[in-house]
């Protein structure tokens, strides 16, 4: 490449990433838990197809007092690790094509048994901008009240850009060929015979933990009475972020809805199972 090219190409590849790291938008406001408050400053407007009519797309905004990394921006529930950690505190809230509050929730460390997660009462929202380009506007708890015997409340202004899902790094047959997926399988066949000492080498530490629990031989049980049926249920895709990936399954017996979804992480040179939905 000539000299003229690779300035071009740096050029390029700046652009991309001012691009990438302005994709959050900005919040103001306060989030108050008990003695503690947070400051909400960043803001996340993802868009998500709608469970019950695939023809529609939900939004679900994300405020928060710390930036979400990219390769968790796109997970269940954003910035989860990180709240469990004491990092961050958010709000998640899910909002219908027609405005309306669908589901609301916060990450807060504070709710140890559900690793920071915590449903709330539907607060109020008011659009400012609702375009399908840009989500805008207030949000706030429709009052003060109690979770976990701590006063909870929140209001902030937000504007951020709507952001669709990147494309899957791959989808159908070649899915199944990819790193993740090939040590999904290996669950799902392991999970089938009971096989716990297999099943463990294919999680992390923390999620296999446990199996060797009080709990340990319902959630083998659990595993092989509701395993997925390889008959009626395929790969559909695979999304490696990082050292983190995600293996969707789809039931191909009733028009390809989800059938599973299983959460990876790479440690070591290895990918291990980090957490499961089936």
């Amino acid at each position: 490449m000539n000299k003229t090219g690779l300035l071009v190409a740096l050029s390029l590849s700046c652009l991309v990433a001012l691009s990438a790291a302005g994709e959050q938008g900005t919040a103001a406001g306060t989030f108050t838990l008990g003695g503690a408050t947070a400051r909400l400053t960043h803001a996340y407007a993802l868009a998500r197809p709608d469970t019950f009519d695939k023809t529609k797309e939900n939004v679900l905004v994300v405020l928060s007092d710390a930036a979400i990394p990219d390769d968790a921006v796109w997970e269940d529930f954003p910035g989860l690790k990180l709240a469990a950690a004491g990092k961050l505190h958010a709000v998640q809230v899910e909002l219908n094509a027609d405005r309306s509050v669908k589901s609301a929730a916060i990450l807060d460390a504070t709710f140890v048994d559900s690793q920071a997660f915590q449903g709330i009462e539907e607060p109020v929202f008011q659009a400012a901008t609702f375009d399908g380009k840009t989500v805008a506007g207030t949000l706030s708890s429709r009052a003060p009240h109690q979770l976990a015997n701590k006063k909870f409340e929140f209001t902030a202004t937000f504007r951020a850009p709507l952001l669709h899902r990147p494309a899957a790094t791959a989808a159908g047959a070649a899915a199944a060929q990819t790193a993740p997926a090939k040590v999904v399988l290996a669950f799902v066949q392991a999970a089938a015979a009971g096989n716990k000492a297999a099943i463990k080498k294919l999680l992390t530490a923390e999620y296999g933990k446990p199996l060797d629990g009080p709990n340990g031989k319902a959630i083998l049980a659990a595993w092989k009475t509701h395993g997925l049926d390889p008959a009626t249920t395929e790969i559909s895709t695979v999304d490696i972020r990082g050292a983190e990936a995600e293996v969707v399954f789809v039931d191909t017996s009733n028009g390809g809805g989800m059938a599973a979804k299983f959460t990876l992480a790479l440690g070591g040179g290895e990918w291990k199972i980090d957490s499961a939905m089936m």
